[in-house]
């Protein structure tokens, strides 16, 4: 690892923690907010295979906002016809984590691709873990630790990536500006007023903490299903 990697990384993760320790007292009120796993097809090679990655300190699962993309999504994968596994990255969503998570989102984003031929894979996370996606695609490779790159092959099955209050997106800009061959298969969004992905003197950690109760669940389930729709056809060069 280069030196200027190093530096890469460190400044996210700079990034992260002086807006997480600015609004710190104000999130003391989200600790501990239960949230339902939605159910999944038992199909070990479903049409579609959705993983995510929760944010920091959640309980196990998919976390608050995953859990709301999942339930918007499944709809859209049922009008198709199509069968949709759920995958919530298993990593224990600390400050550091990232890598770790990042490690277990390769391991099975591979074991599928060479089970599951045919099935197209989704990938996802919110605040930390949207820098679980983050180190996985390369943009910047943020996560200590991480050490399961993933071949090429099974990048080209990842059919749409979604992410929500992202500190790369503060300190580098979206993804779909920054992910190279990603990009065009990448939505990220922040919250309007979210310290974590954005600068401004009126931010807030409320912004951060409630995107479950906004329509951006929504609007990237709406991207994810134009995403699987047209996976496949051929992209312009990067």
């Amino acid at each position: 690892m280069t030196t200027h990697q190093r530096g890469t990384r460190v400044g996210v993760v700079l990034s992260y923690l002086v807006a997480l320790t600015v609004f710190a007292l104000s999130a003391v009120n989200v600790v501990g907010l239960v949230y339902a796993v939605p159910h999944a097809s038992a199909d070990p090679c479903s049409d579609v295979d959705v993983s995510f990655a929760r944010g920091r300190k959640e309980p196990v699962g998919l976390g608050r906002v995953g859990g709301e993309f999942v339930d918007s999504l499944t709809p859209r994968i049922e009008a198709t016809g199509a069968s949709m596994n759920v995958y919530p990255v298993n990593y224990d969503a600390g400050i550091f984590s990232a890598g770790g998570g990042a490690n277990d989102l390769s391991n099975h984003l591979q074991a599928v691709a060479a089970s599951c031929p045919r099935t197209k894979l989704v990938i996802g996370g919110y605040s930390m873990g949207a820098e679980v996606i983050d180190t996985i695609i390369g943009v910047p490779n943020v996560g200590i630790g991480f050490n399961r790159p993933l071949p090429p092959a099974v990048g080209d099955r990842i059919a749409a990536i979604a992410t929500f209050g992202n500190a790369t997106h503060r300190t580098g800009g979206p993804l779909s500006g920054i992910a190279g061959v990603f990009g065009s298969r990448a939505i990220d969004l922040c919250n309007q007023g979210d310290p974590i992905c954005m600068a401004g003197p009126n931010n807030s950690w409320d912004a951060h903490t409630s995107y479950e109760r906004t329509g951006l669940p929504a609007e990237a389930a709406a991207f994810v299903a134009s995403k699987l729709n047209r996976h496949g056809e051929a992209e312009p060069s990067q």
